[in-house]
């Protein structure tokens, strides 16, 4: 998949396949805000998997890339413990109610 990303970033027909999927992922993240786990989900490979080539690998391809996908996953990594109080309290109402029915 040739594409140009805010024009800066070309990716041409030459790359090999693992570099491709990697700058793939890295698009992904960047024109979907996702996080580490929907990627995966998206790709269907581990998140341990996405997060190693999105922390370490994609510098190897393409460091400016590398930087943008770094500010997002920050930004996700820094969000994690609010969004997981969110989930208990959202998962601790819904017994409530189903108890209450």
């Amino acid at each position: 998949m040739n594409r140009n990303y805010t024009g800066r970033i070309i990716v041409d027909g030459t790359s090999s396949e693992e570099e491709q999927r990697c700058v793939d992922m890295a698009f992904y993240i960047l024109d979907n805000d996702a996080t580490i786990r929907k990627t995966a989900d998206e790709f269907g490979i581990p998140k341990t998997t996405v997060h190693k080539k999105m922390t370490e690998t994609i510098y190897d391809y393409n460091s400016y890339l590398g930087n943008e996908v770094r500010k997002v996953l920050n930004r996700h990594f820094k969000e994690a413990p609010r969004r997981g109080g969110l989930t208990v309290q959202r998962k601790l109402r819904e017994i409530r109610q189903s108890s209450e029915k």
